[in-house]
């Protein structure tokens, strides 16, 4: 069961400038961004730990964004 709830991610989706819209696209749009969310989450908190902190910290994502963009 999806995190994002379909009617959030339905108005991100046509902000970004789709007017219409198929229910399977939204479900594949939907999943892969929580997967997305959940991987860059993880490789952020492997710098949280390597800092020896408890807090997930701004320079944290930036730091696992640039490895995943590396990759």
């Amino acid at each position: 069961m999806p995190v994002i709830p379909k009617a959030t991610m339905r108005k991100m989706i046509k902000k970004s400038g789709a007017s219409r819209l198929d229910g399977d696209a939204l479900t594949i749009i939907l999943e892969k961004t929580e997967d997305y969310v959940k991987r860059l989450t993880q490789k952020s908190l492997i710098f949280t730990e390597h800092a020896k902190r408890k807090t997930l910290m701004e320079e944290d994502v930036k730091s696992a964004l640039r490895h995943i963009e590396s990759n």
